[in-house]
């Protein structure tokens, strides 16, 4: 699955003025994450190239 998480990141860095804050995550975390977003993807069934919204509060 191709994830466009990392380029939509990048674009909206650049137009935040600086009001954002970015931490780098050991390899654990990172997998640990990766694992839970494939969960989400696959028990919600969201393919690879489908459109969703998160909504953060």
């Amino acid at each position: 699955m191709t994830l466009s998480c990392l380029s939509d990141a990048s674009s909206a860095s650049k137009n935040a003025n600086g009001n954002y804050s970015a931490r780098a995550l050991d390899s654990t975390d990172n997998q640990k994450a990766g694992s839970r977003l494939a969960t989400w993807y696959n028990d919600d069934r969201i393919l690879d190239g489908d459109a969703f919204y998160v909504n953060v509060k």
